[in-house]
Parts: C-alpha cells; sequence; structure tokens
C-alpha cells in the first residue's frame, strides 16, 4: 500500500536541529522479549515479514545532518536490517523484520532476548536534520 502520512510530533526539537527515528511502525517490537529471562517455550503464531519502504520528503531548505549507520542482524531464523539513505530533499528508510520459526525451547530465550535488544536500539536510532539557507529568487 503506498500512504501519504502527517505525524503530529514525530519530530523532536533539539536545538536549531530536528531529531526523527530512523524506525516508525515498531510497537510490536518494543516490548517483545524485553524480560531477561524465560521458563516457557517462545512461541510465534506464524512466520512474517515486516517491511517499511518509507520516503519522506523534507521542508524546503533543510538537509540531513546524521543518519545511522545500516544494520544487518542475521540470526538465520530471525533477521532484522534497517537502512537509511538520504537523497536530494527526501530520506529513504527501509526496515525489514523476518520471524522464520513457531516455536523455540526457552534454552534459547537468552539469543531471541538479543537479538530483540539490536532490534529496539536499531528502532530506536535518530536522523538529524539542519535547517539550510533558503534563497529567495528575483
Amino acid at each position: 500500500a503506498e500512504f501519504n502520512v502527517r505525524i503530529p510530533g514525530w519530530v523532536s526539537n533539539a536545538g536549531s536541529r530536528a531529531v526523527i527515528p530512523a524506525a516508525i511502525f515498531t510497537a510490536a517490537e518494543k516490548g517483545a522479549f524485553a524480560r531477561a529471562n524465560r521458563t516457557q517455550p517462545i512461541y510465534f503464531e506464524y512466520p512474517s515479514v515486516k517491511e517499511d519502504d518509507i520516503t519522506i520528503d523534507l521542508p524546503p531548505g533543510w538537509q540531513v545532518s546524521n543518519v545511522p549507520t545500516a544494520r544487518n542482524q542475521d540470526g538465520h531464523a530471525i533477521v532484522y536490517t534497517l537502512k537509511v539513505e538520504q537523497g536530494p530533499g527526501t530520506i529513504h528508510l527501509t526496515r525489514t523484520l523476518t520471524v522464520n520459526i513457531l516455536l523455540l525451547e526457552p534454552t534459547l530465550y537468552p539469543t531471541v532476548h538479543n537479538f530483540y535488544e539490536i532490534v529496539r536500539t536499531g528502532d530506536g536510532e535518530q536522523i538529524v536534520l539542519r535547517p539550510g539557507e533558503i534563497h529567495a529568487s528575483n
């Protein structure tokens, strides 16, 4: 699906700069496997792929100051990628989370926990924008 979306309050001010999160549609992963321990088997309802492909049009004159480093975490059965590219007047975000398992023993929970910590860290990275000069034409 393709949408044009406005998200009030999504951008944070940081002095003369603006900061936006590198990932947008990540609510489901924020609390996933956050506890340090688990005693029961880990059950995923179904294998899935979540793909976000987002292009952000910057306001006139704004420039990208800093983007997060690309991430590619391959856990074989679970894979996470995040890539932020800047273009003229745009930012292109691509994020994929692939889960290709159904059931894991609780002894593997530390691996799953660590993987989702990497996902949360990547999703929480920031893109820094700064206002540029706008030149009026005659």
